[in-house]
């Protein structure tokens, strides 16, 4: 989230800047005693996915080769 923030990501693109808010909210989230903390952090780790392949769409940060 870092590198989408320093990129400007948030104030350019208001996809980002939803993506952005969702990876911060699970973040700051304790994992809920129902559920395996496996869950929790794919839950953390597809939203983190789904920012970077808007930031490789706008331009932020280049795509993997």
């Amino acid at each position: 989230m870092d590198i989408a923030v320093a990129a400007g990501a948030e104030e350019r693109d208001d996809q980002a800047a939803d993506l952005i808010a969702r990876a911060r909210a699970l973040r700051s989230e304790e994992p809920p005693d129902h559920a395996p903390t496996a869950l929790h952090l794919r839950r953390l780790g597809w939203a983190v996915h789904e920012l970077l392949e808007r930031l490789i769409e706008t331009h932020c940060v280049k795509g993997a080769a």
